[in-house]
């Protein structure tokens, strides 16, 4: 380690922010080394409040049949049609018109779980076995809470990643295994949380869900206003009212205990948990030849094995059944200079196989002249051919809940 001692940092802002940080480390004679470094910072998270209709919104904002906003969640649409006849007969001015269930703002959502915060451990302890050999063992833990966009907006608490890592490393190569851990701890899925509290009864026991009764009580009350001489949109207005009442307003007890039931259920049918614990293990070697007459030689290979775990939310898994993936692959450069360094020519190759794919290729050549005195004047010619292979969420998602993911080794 370069740097010994205690160094410690404290900062804070604006939205409550703070933000700490701590490292130490320490020569323990001529062979030994240890460093612990540590953070955590806080702040007032920010709250999404774009309630401009979304694109894909049926009816435009203010619209008395409701609309779907972009950060209101829980906005169900019901289209009114001769054949699906709510209690007491469908008003015939409705059919083919849609109402819109209003959803709940992400301020209702998340209660008092509004503040952002994150922290993250390391130790590691090295040990220099000779001048240029050194080996080093590592332990990381980083944990946060925040809200981000995906194809939802998720309530991210907790979520975070274990690391371990042991190093044997010179200037001319290196030997490395990690493992990595993530976890998805409490989190949450909004617009899920939002849909399934309005599919939620409105009493125990009851057969009624707050969706029904709104739309129901949509058309009675619609139908209530036209016979009392009000106009269509004085009607749909009055509806709107009138079924707004019948919902469940967030400041209600059975709000925050349908709430803790819902982000705490991994059913997809009934529940907005998010959940994954997956683990990768990878292991790699470098090393660096030096040849005769200007010429470098660099190889290297690596395998890397993917357990991914979801309990079937996330994945194609099953609980208790992590899927296996694995990839590994071995690579090799050429370098040699010449014309007193003033010109470079590399070459190199890569090939990777892969449990699910073929193997790939990957060649890439160069050629690097430097003119001037200094060498400051570069012109580089080069060709390379490469390729991506699909993450494993591409290759193995498989969600079914309000929406369905399907990886590409299944579809």
């Amino acid at each position: 380690h370069v740097y010994e001692g205690l160094t410690a940092r404290l900062r804070g802002g604006q939205r409550n922010y703070l933000d700490g940080q701590l490292r130490y480390a320490q020569k323990l004679g001529e062979k030994w080394a240890f460093k612990v470094n540590g953070s955590y910072f806080t702040a007032k998270d920010w709250l999404a409040q774009n309630y401009a209709a979304a694109t894909g919104s049926i009816n435009p904002a203010g619209s008395p049949l409701g609309y779907n906003a972009v950060n209101r969640y829980g906005e169900i649409d019901y289209t009114f049609t001769p054949q699906q006849q709510l209690p007491g007969g469908t008003s015939p001015e409705l059919y083919g018109r849609t109402a819109t269930l209003p959803g709940y703002t992400e301020a209702e959502l998340v209660a008092d779980d509004d503040r952002t915060q994150a922290y993250r451990l390391q130790g590691s302890v090295s040990y220099l076995l000779k001048n240029d050999l050194k080996a080093t063992v590592e332990v990381k833990r980083a944990a946060g809470t925040s809200t981000y966009q995906n194809l939802s907006r998720i309530r991210a608490k907790g979520l975070g990643v274990n690391q371990y890592k042991a190093e044997l490393k010179s200037s001319r190569g290196f030997v490395r295994l990690y493992s990595t851990e993530d976890f998805s701890g409490k989190s949450y899925d909004l617009t899920y949380l939002g849909n399934y509290l309005q599919t939620s009864p409105t009493a125990e026991g009851s057969t009624a869900t707050y969706a029904s009764t709104y739309f129901a009580t949509f058309n009675g009350a619609y139908q209530q206003a036209r016979g009392a001489g009000a106009t269509p949109d004085q009607a749909l207005q009055a509806a709107q009212a009138a079924a707004t009442a019948t919902q469940l307003p967030a400041t209600d007890p059975r709000f925050a205990t349908l709430r803790q039931q819902l982000i705490g259920s991994r059913d997809l049918t009934r529940g907005a948990q998010v959940y994954f614990n997956s683990f990768l293990n990878d292991a790699s070697a470098q090393y660096s030849f030096r040849l005769p007459t200007g010429t470098d030689l660099v190889t290297g290979a690596a395998y890397r094995e993917y357990r991914l775990g979801s309990d079937g939310l996330l994945f194609s898994d099953r609980p208790g059944q992590r899927l296996r993936n694995y990839e590994y692959g071995a690579y090799a450069q050429l370098t040699h200079t010449l014309l007193q360094d003033h010109l470079k020519l590399s070459a190199a190759g890569r090939v990777d196989d892969f449990r699910n794919f073929k193997p790939a290729f990957s060649p890439r050549v160069s050629a690097v002249a430097s003119v001037g005195a200094e060498k400051q004047h570069n012109f580089r010619l080069s060709y390379a051919s490469a390729f991506r292979s699909p993450s494993q969420i591409e290759q193995y998602s498989q969600v079914e809940g309000l929406v369905r993911l399907q990886g590409n080794l299944g579809s």
